[in-house]
């Protein structure tokens, strides 16, 4: 039973497929829905500060790698709705899995409809896909974990997590040079811009050095930044032929939000706190 609690985020992403693909305004009552649930669950289960310990670890991971597939699909049916292209192998396929012809589902669908996908998506992106690569490019000595992180993280255009994060904020957290710790004063806005970009200009430093080190081309395929945009790119090539520009900028718009969703957490777990240069990580460095 300790392991099936895991399959909750899962469900929960099968849920909003099955309502995406039911077009126009189902996107937010789907979004209500999710709400109501966060909301609910804080309130009335409470905090939970067991720990369980599990003998088959391996489970879980597979339980965080069965949201890449479906986060996929999910993406895919928003973007879809988005345009007026045929894409015979996806409406197929979703009238398999839902029974829905989304084909004929995405009649009518207007631009208050599109913005429940984008912020509905954006959530499940954030959720489901950047929660769950940033704790799999954490595990750097096991391929498959960092190989299905990164293409989590890829659904956000934000390969340079998976290098600052982890080579950056882990030893940096507190300095001012740390992009993932807010300085007093700041705004969430103002923070998630600068945090943006700060991130990926740090991640080519790191990854510049890493590269020199080993006497390899900086502009190659060793890059493991190029390697992340290329994931990216092709994932928005691919929603190009579902759905046109329309589904690029709604991919590009679930992007923005999930960023947003997971430099929220940066700013609430570090805001304002600040490390003396020298010392060692703490507790009491994250809020």
């Amino acid at each position: 039973m300790k392991y099936l609690r895991y399959l909750g985020l899962p469900i929960l992403v099968v849920i909003g497929i099955y309502f995406t693909a039911k077009g126009q305004y189902w996107a937010w009552l789907y979004l209500l829905l999710l709400d109501s649930i966060i909301i609910g669950g804080d309130a009335f289960l409470g905090d939970d500060e067991s720990t369980p310990k599990y003998q088959y670890p391996s489970i879980l991971t597979a339980l965080l790698f069965i949201n890449l597939p479906l986060i996929f699909l999910l993406v895919c049916i928003a973007t879809y709705m988005a345009g007026d292209l045929s894409s015979p192998m996806l409406e197929q396929t979703v009238l398999a899995l839902t029974g829905l012809d989304i084909a004929v589902t995405r009649n009518g669908t207007e631009l208050w409809h599109l913005a429940g996908y984008v912020f509905a998506g954006g959530l499940l992106v954030g959720s489901a896909a950047t929660v769950p690569g940033h704790e799999l490019v954490h595990h750097k000595k096991k391929r498959l974990d960092w190989f299905m992180g990164n293409w989590m993280l890829a659904f956000t255009w934000d390969s340079a997590f998976a290098i600052e994060h982890v080579q950056g904020h882990h030893k940096n957290v507190g300095l001012p040079s740390d992009p993932a710790t807010a300085k007093r004063g700041d705004g969430l806005y103002k923070f998630f811009i600068r945090s943006s970009l700060q991130e990926h200009r740090d991640a080519w430093q790191i990854e510049g050095a890493r590269l020199k080190k080993r006497s390899q081309y900086f502009l190659s395929y060793h890059n493991q930044l190029i390697q992340g945009y290329a994931r990216s790119a092709l994932i928005t090539a691919i929603i190009f032929l579902i759905s046109g520009w329309n589904g690029v900028f709604m991919l590009l718009g679930m992007a923005v939000f999930a960023k947003l969703f997971l430099e929220t957490v940066n700013y609430m777990e570090h805001y304002g706190l600040v490390r003396v240069p020298g010392t060692p990580v703490a507790l009491h460095h994250s809020w």
